[in-house]
């Protein structure tokens, strides 16, 4: 039933990578073909990995954000190591974050995920100047782009609350115990 449940999830984290990459080189209306949206992209990955981590047990969890960081490293140009960490990273950060608040509403899931999409924006960029044999030069500093990384990821994720958690061929992975949604209730 798991290996069903996870296939499922990386095709949905394949998908919406996908659309993500495609909206990013999208041109908006009065643009250059191929300008996009660039930092100001949401990433729908990102948003399906977290609104399913408070439905996952965190081994499921960890295994979730391999399976995405995998999709992101297939479809883009960031470091699959730097993406795995980052995941991890973000996976664990929603892990503690709701055993030590309550997270009841949208707002405060939303303000998670975006803290959360920008550290990973910021994270990336460093991995990316890191690796690269001479120095990048950067059109925008990492800032902007980790903040309005941020604020593209945090609206999607309020917008559509846990509905990602909800799609085709998931509910196998949900953890049958309590949430940490739920822990977090009991600590506070």
């Amino acid at each position: 039933m798991k290996l069903a449940s996870y296939t499922a999830f990386g095709l949905w984290a394949l998908l919406l990578a996908g659309v993500t990459g495609a909206v990013a080189r999208a041109a908006p209306f009065g643009t250059a073909p191929g300008v996009g949206l660039g930092p100001w992209t949401p990433d729908l990955a990102l948003v399906l990995l977290l609104a399913m981590s408070s439905r996952l047990e965190r081994s499921d969890a960890r295994i979730a954000a391999a399976l995405v960081a995998t999709v992101r490293a297939a479809l883009g140009v960031d470091s699959p190591f730097a993406l795995l960490a980052g995941l991890w990273f973000a996976v664990e950060a929603i892990g503690y974050a709701r055993t030590q608040l309550r997270v009841e509403g949208r707002l405060l899931h939303a303000l998670l995920v975006a803290a959360v999409s920008g550290m990973l924006t910021a994270w990336l960029h460093a991995a990316a100047v890191l690796r690269a044999p001479t120095p990048i030069a950067a059109e925008r500093g990492v800032l902007d782009d980790a903040l309005a990384a941020a604020a593209a990821t945090g609206l999607v994720a309020y917008l559509v609350g846990r509905l990602p958690s909800r799609l085709p061929g998931l509910r196998g992975l949900w953890h049958k115990g309590e949430s940490w949604e739920r822990v977090g209730h009991v600590r506070s």
